[in-house]
């Protein structure tokens, strides 16, 4: 009577552990003894065929293990540089020339605000006829007791030309600045009507202008050692109380 084979409990045909694999059940292999979450049991059959298919077997989990495992390959993605273009000669002295008036209000600010204020301190923004109209404006209150109270600011600059040769430049801006928050005083700090607030005209007198909270300067910004970023010097304001 032909004998039966013995089938070990552990014992996987392929279809069964391709099976596993693909839904993540994977045995965990110690060494050649499988087992599946439980204390490692040792595979022992009889016959070399009965061996050669439990060989078969654990070859074909661990093939399906390892698939199952395996991360796809990312693909490259492709990045487009950023293209940077190099500044311009003339794209250099408009920032500068801008950054220069910016030093220029700053200094103003102080000049007309602090009566122990240095004017002379205006010749590190201003150069020309600029540090003569602003002389004038800080010794016209000065002798009248009067002040400012409050800076001027910027609202907004607008490059109108450039200039620039190999020795000297020159930039014209269209200065937007605000006095809002400008206050005129006299000697016992009383403050003074807006209306009657003064200004240098183009002819360099000091006159009484109505008043307007935003006003447009037509600036002229001149660089005597260019390319040295340091010869920037205000030579021109032309504020005539025009509005922005």
């Amino acid at each position: 009577m032909p004998t039966t084979p013995h089938r070990n409990p552990h014992h996987l045909s392929p279809r069964l552990g391709g099976w596993l694999a693909e839904r993540g059940r994977c045995p965990v292999d110690h060494a050649g003894i499988i087992t599946y979450g439980e204390e490692p049991t040792l595979m022992r059959h009889r016959g070399t065929r009965t061996a050669a298919l439990a060989a078969i077997s654990a070859a074909l989990i661990a093939v399906g293990c390892s698939n199952s495992a395996a991360q796809p390959t990312p693909t490259p993605s492709t990045t487009t540089a950023a293209t940077t273009t190099a500044a311009t000669p003339s794209d250099l002295a408009i920032d500068q020339a801008k950054n220069e008036i910016t030093a220029y209000y700053k200094i103003y600010n102080q000049v007309t605000e602090n009566p122990a204020a240095d004017p002379a301190a205006i010749n590190t923004v201003a150069a020309g006829q600029e540090v003569a109209n602003v002389a004038s404006e800080v010794q016209g209150n000065k002798a009248k007791g009067r002040r400012a109270v409050g800076d001027t600011t910027i609202t907004s600059m607008k490059p109108t030309g450039v200039n620039i040769t190999k020795a000297d430049a020159d930039v014209t801006v269209d200065v937007c600045y605000d006095v809002s928050k400008v206050q005129g005083v006299d000697a016992q700090g009383a403050p003074l009507p807006r209306q009657t607030m003064q200004m240098v005209d183009s002819n360099n007198q000091i006159v009484a202008v109505p008043w307007r909270d935003q006003r447009l300067g037509h600036f002229t910004v001149h660089n005597s050692t260019w390319p040295d970023p340091s010869g920037w010097r205000v030579t021109n304001t032309d504020r005539k109380n025009e509005p922005c």
